[in-house]
């Protein structure tokens, strides 16, 4: 993982090899192929070796990414169209890909051959799971209603779910069915890893005390948010700030 890049940051790069890049927090924008995007958390891109790319920062939210750099055992099999529909994608899925990403750098960092191997199914598994979205598109044409929904909702404290349902003209059983559909899992658990993955940035970003963090994502109980984190992440918010401080 990469950053938190304060603004105003710049990317302007040929491509040397194949990378998979993910963005976890920052909005911005990115020339690529002759397009442009608009970056913002979920945005992802399989980039492949001379792609000539130029991005920016456009609001004051640090940025942070994940970029995983690899080189195919049989690029044959892996068309140049197929590559390219992965250019852009918003992952639909945002806390798994989370995970993922988590666990890969975790792995990596072992530096023995399981560890990289580890690493290396979960950058895969990445890259499989937007290839079927791809492939298998939402049906619903109001689902990306929902998924802007949950992002906004993610960083505060959530309404009843009834409430939200009703925002997108659902009911309440429909909204959880849709919600899982595309997340994996339920809206309370889903809102809860988003929390904790903006707990993970305050922590690593801010000198805010674990009580501080807590009250900001609406925590009554401080010592209810270092359970969640730690059922969550493996491990407490104090010790997750120190390795963090460590890996610098």
């Amino acid at each position: 993982m990469f950053g938190p890049t304060p603004f105003p940051w710049r990317w302007k790069v040929t491509v040397p090899d194949y990378i998979f890049w993910f963005l976890i927090r920052g909005e911005g924008r990115l020339q690529c192929q002759g397009r442009d995007y608009r970056l913002s958390p979920g945005s992802c891109f399989l980039l492949t070796p001379g792609m000539r790319i130029h991005g920016r920062g456009t609001s004051n939210e640090p940025f942070l990414n994940f970029a995983v750099h690899f080189f195919p055992t049989d690029r044959r099999r892996i068309s140049k169209d197929a590559l390219h529909r992965l250019l852009g994608r918003k992952a639909r899925r945002m806390a798994f890909f989370l995970d993922l990403a988590r666990h890969c750098v975790e792995t990596f960092k072992r530096g023995d051959a399981l560890g990289i191997r580890q690493a290396e199914l979960a950058a895969m598994q990445m890259m499989l799971q937007l290839w079927r979205e791809v492939d298998n598109p939402v049906p619903h044409g109001d689902d990306e209603k929902i998924l802007q929904l949950l992002a906004d909702e993610a960083r505060r404290i959530p309404a009843p779910v009834p409430d939200l349902a009703q925002r997108v003209g659902l009911s309440a059983s429909q909204f959880t069915r849709r919600v899982r559909a595309m997340t994996g899992m339920a809206p309370r658990e889903y809102f809860i890893r988003e929390r904790i993955s903006h707990a993970c940035g305050l922590l690593t970003e801010t000198s805010r005390s674990v009580g501080e963090i807590a009250e900001i994502l609406g925590y009554i109980d401080s010592s209810y948010f270092v359970r969640q984190f730690q059922i969550i992440m493996k491990t407490t918010p104090a010790r997750f700030r120190r390795q963090a401080a460590g890996d610098r």
